[in-house]
């Protein structure tokens, strides 16, 4: 027998497999991705598409980014297109909380040079690649933050979501990790300012480069020394 149909029949086997007191195994949080294509979409399609995911379990929405691309745009289309606005209704029909995210940059993942030789260092210098990008990208989510204000106030808004991932590899150096916690608690008291009491999230992964434990204490580090929630 192949192990895929062992593996089946183990399943089809196990003793909590039919139980009726089982959770339900789905999770009660998705993500969303919101692209030019579907800025047409209309309060109907929205409407039927939140009401399917409600069905499947879903009771909280992560809109993943309210904003794409480097931090030197302006222009917020998912706003201004009226598409948060149609989303956050039709969450609300359907009884489904929307978690905002902010800026998505797939630069975040581009190599940023920084002089690690710089942390605790007393001579000034010039401000690093990375420390460079991290301020304009600061000072963008500061304009996005200022243009979602009016939707914090709606009923199905759920929180804020940093769509900056953080990962083991980046972020390994005391040095970096020193300006990464600078942006992220600076990015959390502008937020606090809109809303001092909206949940805020962020995500992270492993590529497997630190011990468990010491990816545990930066993920602390993170987080809770950071103002951040989830």
């Amino acid at each position: 027998m192949r192990y895929y149909q062992i593996l089946l029949l183990l399943l089809f086997l196990m003793p909590t497999a039919a139980r009726s007191d089982c959770a339900f195994p789905w999770p009660q949080g998705t993500f969303l991705q919101v692209y030019d294509s579907h800025l047409t979409k209309d309060s109907d399609g929205w409407r039927h598409d939140i009401s399917q995911w409600k069905s499947l379990g879903v009771e909280e929405l992560v809109l993943q980014w309210s904003a794409y691309g480097s931090p030197e745009g302006e222009a917020f289309p998912i706003i201004e297109s009226g598409t948060l606005r149609r989303l956050l209704d039709a969450a609300e029909a359907a009884a489904v909380k929307l978690r905002i995210g902010l800026r998505y940059d797939p630069g975040f993942w581009d190599h940023h040079a920084h002089d690690e030789s710089s942390f605790g260092g007393q001579a000034s210098q010039a401000p690093s690649d990375l420390e460079n990008y991290l301020f304009r990208r600061g000072r963008d989510q500061q304009a996005l933050i200022a243009a979602l204000a009016s939707v914090a106030l709606h009923p199905a808004f759920g929180g804020w979501y940093i769509s900056d991932e953080i990962d083991d590899l980046r972020w390994r150096s005391l040095s970096r990790r020193q300006l990464l916690n600078d942006y992220l608690a600076k990015l959390v008291d502008i937020l606090k300012e809109v809303t001092p009491s909206a949940s805020i999230a962020i995500s992270a992964f492993s590529n497997g480069l630190l011990a468990p434990l010491e990816l545990a204490e930066f993920l602390e580090e993170v987080t809770t020394n950071n103002g951040i929630d989830q």
